[in-house]
């Protein structure tokens, strides 16, 4: 309706159909046919075709230029010219917006191509869920090492053997869903390289894991071994393949451990961590020189800061051999000047008021005899006499008379100047008690027991210096503080008409008669006579 009323109010505007005739017309004059003549119109046997045919059939937008032929020479016949149509171009303008001369309208605009539907898995990752991908794969890792670790308590060689597995477990799972993309169509560089570089990653990660077992054990052990972790230090480097006697890192941790108990206080762990180095890696090379040094130093310390629970023993064979070292330098030698003294006399005190006599008389005989100078050398000589006579004493209450006269002896002529030397010569004077038995002694009168230092039987003489009586039921007599020397031993009795003398021999044959020694600080047991 609309359209109908337009053409009715402007009747004189040709028509649509008329003006691709005209269109035409001007076409067939530019192709070199016949020229009408202005305001004349095409035959009318000329199809109405499109100027283009690879291009839709559009209205041309204004009029043809007019034809201008160009002059002719008189020598050559000029062919006719025509002015050059403007190129027509495709226009997407709307009714009201005005046309540019040669411009083509489309009476309909082409539409785009449809796109092309794409599954799931063949769209194309956004940037946000690639980079999650990524961090997931990465936090799996974490994951797996955090729990082998901290979790079930392995070491990091064991949290990088999960942290293997799992990485090359995710390499699988990428691989596969890399291949399911590629068969659904989804290959695009972009992709490829993202899947590439996570593969390596994964991969490398998954080896690393799995073969770096050895340098994971040194690492783990180094920082243990930084923050004072010994023990577990000790077992990762254990695990990194070091044995004795060649282990300098081991020994080096032992040192460290054996250092920092020194400076707690600890002495006996700081001895027991050096001796280890000592006794099991004492091919380390330098570690060993260091905790000769150091097993040194912890007696000294110890020495001075708790006498009373000092392995003495120890801390002097240890004094004695660092003496010699090449490591003991001036300094050193001032210290063991000071310490040695005091350690071999402390120790011989410690063995006095043990009972182990022997061991603090040589104690004490180390300090006067190596020590002269040192400030414990008076007082060893006069502890040494102590422990000479109390020794003394001791073998003889187990009638180990031969040793305590020899101690004795010592000790009256080495320490003349201390109260132990008159003791002991006092004790050496001393007359001694002389007991026995006779059996089957006569009785009514019993018989008197006689001690003589000279007797002639044949002649009835006996000295008699001393005379005891006999128990009639025992059978003992008892001399009490017999002088020391030789003696004869003989009884008498009175009987009728005279006294009946006795006399034993020291021989079945008569020849010799019994005699036996009072001796210094034993008494003397006779043993038993039958009468």
């Amino acid at each position: 309706m609309d359209e109908g009323r337009e053409q009715r109010e402007q009747p004189n505007q040709p028509s649509q159909q008329e003006a691709r005739r005209d269109d035409a017309a001007a076409f067939s004059l530019k192709l070199g046919g016949d020229q009408p003549q202005p305001g004349e119109a095409p035959p009318a046997s000329q199809p109405s075709q499109p100027l283009y045919p690879s291009q839709p059939s559009q209205p041309l937008a204004g009029p043809p230029p007019p034809l201008t032929p160009a002059p002719a020479t008189p020598s050559q016949p000029q062919a006719p010219q025509f002015a050059p149509y403007p190129l027509a171009t495709w226009s997407t303008a709307t009714p009201s917006q005005p046309q540019a001369p040669g411009v083509m309208q489309a009476s309909t605009p082409l539409p785009p191509p449809a796109p092309r539907k794409r599954g799931p898995l063949g769209r194309p990752f956004p940037l946000p869920l690639s980079a999650l991908i990524v961090l997931g794969c990465a936090a799996l890792l974490a994951v797996a090492f955090g729990a082998r670790v901290m979790i079930l308590h392995g070491d990091w060689s064991e949290g990088a053997a999960a942290v293997g597995i799992v990485a090359l477990a995710l390499a699988i799972i990428v691989a596969l869903g890399a291949l399911l993309r590629i068969a659904v169509g989804r290959r695009t560089i972009g992709f490829g390289l993202l899947t590439v570089a996570l593969l390596v990653a994964l991969t490398g990660a998954g080896v690393a894991g799995l073969a770096g077992n050895d340098s994971l054990h040194s690492v783990q052990a180094q920082t243990m071994e930084k923050n004072g972790q010994w023990s577990l230090a000790i077992h990762e480097y254990q695990l990194a393949g070091q044995k004795a006697p060649n282990a300098p890192d081991i020994a080096r941790v032992y040192n460290a451990w054996g250092e920092q108990a020194l400076k707690q206080g600890d002495f006996q762990g700081a001895l027991t961590h050096f001796q280890t180095v000592l006794d099991d890696y004492d091919e380390s090379g330098a570690a060993v020189p260091r905790a000769e040094k150091g097993q040194f130093d912890t007696y000294v310390a110890w020495l001075k800061k708790d006498p009373d629970h000092l392995p003495y023993h120890e801390a002097i064979v240890v004094f004695t051999n660092y003496a010699g070292n090449a490591g003991c330098d001036s300094a050193c030698q001032t210290t063991l000047a000071e310490v040695a003294p005091q350690a071999h006399f402390l120790y011989g005190e410690q063995l006095l008021l043990q009972k182990q006599y022997a061991g603090a008389i040589t104690e004490f005989g180390k300090v006067t005899s190596q020590y002269k100078n040192s400030s414990y050398a008076k007082q060893a000589h006069t502890r040494a006499a102590q422990a000479y006579y109390a020794y003394g004493q001791q073998q003889i209450s187990n009638q180990n008379c031969g040793e305590a006269v020899a101690l004795y002896q010592t000790l009256t002529k080495d320490y003349k100047d201390t109260l132990e030397a008159g003791k002991a010569q006092t004790a050496l004077d001393a007359p001694q008690d002389v007991t026995g038995y006779i059996k089957n002694a006569p009785t009514n009168p019993s018989p008197t027991v006689h001690l003589s230092k000279r007797m002639n039987f044949n002649a009835f003489f006996f000295s008699d210096e001393y005379a005891t009586s006999l128990d009639s039921k025992s059978g003992q007599f008892t001399f009490k503080r017999v002088a020391q020397g030789t003696y004869y031993l003989s009884t008498s009795r009175p009987v009728a008409g005279g006294i009946d003398y006795v006399a034993w021999w020291a021989d079945s044959a008569h020849t010799s008669y019994f005699s036996f020694i009072v001796g210094p600080l034993c008494a003397v047991d006779l043993g038993t006579f039958d009468d």
